[in-house]
């Protein structure tokens, strides 16, 4: 029987790098199902939130995997218990899986 892993909260931010080729990537493929006419309904921005998709895609790319359900399909977001929003999800990285909210990982210039 495997023991069970402990699931930490940490603070890892994916590169200013890796969140702005997210974003470019996420953009393009918005801009591309519009110029195909794809409908609303069926396009990538009807399933994408433009802060949390960057961010996730960002922590991939980076090398942290968001944890993924049995179906493949990820984890819902759980609420921070610091900012009351809905945005932990749990990733896996080299030591084991850990949990962090994107918006309290995510600092903009406002924040600053």
């Amino acid at each position: 029987m495997k023991a069970a892993q402990q699931i930490v909260m940490q603070k890892i931010t994916p590169s200013v790098e890796s969140i702005t080729r997210a974003t470019k990537e996420l953009t393009a493929k918005i801009a591309s199902d519009v110029a195909a006419g794809v409908p609303y309904v069926d396009s990538t921005a009807a399933v994408a939130d433009l802060k949390i998709t960057p961010f996730l895609t960002a922590m991939r790319i980076e090398g942290y995997p968001p944890k993924l359900g049995r179906s493949g399909c990820l984890v819902p977001a759980s609420e921070c218990s610091a900012c009351r929003a809905t945005g932990v999800f749990t990733f896996s990285g080299q030591t084991g899986e850990f949990i962090m909210c994107i918006y309290c990982a995510i600092e903009t210039p406002e924040s600053n």
